[in-house]
């Protein structure tokens, strides 16, 4: 099998900001790259199968759970497949990958790792614990891993809700990247921008830059989210309150202009590459 089944077709009308981006998808794939920001309920994983589908060729398609995973399979099968049945080329086990495979990044780390899987959502990593880290993290399985995905022609990797990435996962994804060359497909709702800059360049180097982004205000122009109010209550602060309002502000009015007369810091500034050449240090 090389290529998807002829008459898979999304059952329902695209909403316009998904058609959006599959009119561009062409052009965002240049790089073999198409990063998607998407808020929750915009339809990132019909728009993720879709483009699947468009690129048609052998995919495996990542999930942070087992719960997302399971989602992924349902929305394939009642939506394109129109049909409650299973596939028998579409399989949940790394260890046997077929022309359509579904899998959590634990699953993936697990398998890569040679740990057995019995419950894939009890298989997160612990990102602050360096021990288990480096005890599992020695990928002595894969090559193996990678052999079977290439045997059935992988070439393009749908990774779901992308900002899971960091560390282990993102170490053991990566190295599978390199070693099959495939079409990187990121969703996200929520771009891990509170990272440190290491963490955030590694998120690119997998994801690509960020393509396309769907905001929250199409969704609800389409009805597809609905607005709401924040109501906020004004009141007066107590003769206290105002007080250390009041002590809280003339502290940093001090701290700044003790800080704007201080010369060694203005030469400083005045020395700073991004100062000096603004355009090449954007």
């Amino acid at each position: 099998m090389k290529a998807f089944p002829n008459n898979i077709q999304f059952k329902y009308s695209w909403r316009a900001y998904q058609q959006r981006v599959l009119d561009d998808l062409q052009y965002h794939l240049t790089d073999n790259h198409l990063h998607v920001i998407a808020p929750p309920g915009s339809g990132k994983t019909v728009l993720g199968i879709e483009v699947a589908l468009r690129i048609n060729k052998p995919t495996l398609i990542l999930a942070p759970s087992i719960a997302i995973r399971n989602q992924w399979i349902q929305r394939f099968c009642e939506l394109f497949l129109q049909t409650t049945n299973v596939p028998d080329w579409l399989s949940i086990d790394i260890r046997n990958p077929k022309f359509l495979t579904i899998i959590t990044y634990q699953g993936l780390h697990a398998a890569c790792n040679n740990q057995k899987i019995i419950d894939e959502d009890d298989l997160e990593i612990d990102e602050d614990n360096s021990e288990l880290n480096d005890a599992t993290n020695s990928n002595v399985h894969l090559n193996n891993i990678v052999k079977g995905l290439q045997a059935q022609q992988i070439q393009t990797i749908v990774v779901d809700e992308a900002h899971h990435l960091q560390n282990e996962w993102w170490s053991t994804l990566t190295k599978v990247k390199s070693m099959i060359a495939p079409v990187i497909v990121g969703l996200t709702a929520t771009p891990p921008y509170d990272v440190s800059m290491q963490e955030w360049q590694r998120y690119l180097e997998l994801n690509g830059p960020v393509d396309t982004e769907i905001s929250v205000p199409e969704l609800v122009i389409e009805n597809d989210l609905c607005p709401h109010q924040d109501y906020v209550y004004m009141s007066f602060p107590s003769q206290e309150e105002h007080q250390n309002i009041l002590n809280y502000r003339n502290t940093i009015d001090e701290i700044f202009h003790e800080v704007k007369q201080d010369n060694t810091l203005q030469k400083v500034l005045l020395q700073l590459p991004f100062y000096n050449d603004p355009l090449q240090h954007l």
